[in-house]
């Protein structure tokens, strides 16, 4: 799968996980840091 960029280049599947490398260690920041603040445990809780 090639897809365009809106500066010419063209990106192979191999460059996506660059792209998506950074944006899964975002996510995991925010959840560990949400976990940590309680939220994520009151969430839990009330859905028991």
């Amino acid at each position: 799968m090639v897809f365009a960029h809106g500066n010419g280049h063209v990106h192979s599947e191999g460059d996506l996980a660059e792209t998506v490398l950074p944006v899964a260690a975002l996510l995991l920041l925010v959840v560990v840091s949400v976990s940590s603040s309680g939220v994520y445990v009151q969430a839990v809780g009330s859905a028991r």
